[in-house]
């Protein structure tokens, strides 16, 4: 998947679901960290505050954390949102 039709798809998410959350959700239940996925992202530990503090997200790095935590956060995020309609 192409990342413009990528970044398509998640804009629709962007207005209902608070990216930077669910992913601190699927790390605390994964036991993960934010030290531990800076040193996997290879990014200092206040980038990863920074980017869970966003509503936001690069479609590249959502498709890595995804990976990393082993989590579809498109899917995911997007029956929580056909819920909330």
């Amino acid at each position: 998947m192409n990342v413009s039709f990528t970044s398509f798809l998640f804009a629709d998410l962007a207005t209902e679901v608070h990216i930077g959350k669910e992913i601190r959700k699927i790390m605390k239940q994964r036991r993960i960290t934010v030290v531990e996925l800076a040193a996997i992202l290879n990014l200092h530990r206040q980038s990863v505050y920074d980017m869970l503090r966003r509503d936001n997200i690069d479609v590249k790095r959502l498709v890595h954390i995804s990976q990393i935590l082993q989590y579809d956060f498109y899917n995911n995020c997007f029956d929580q949102q056909q819920k909330l309609q």
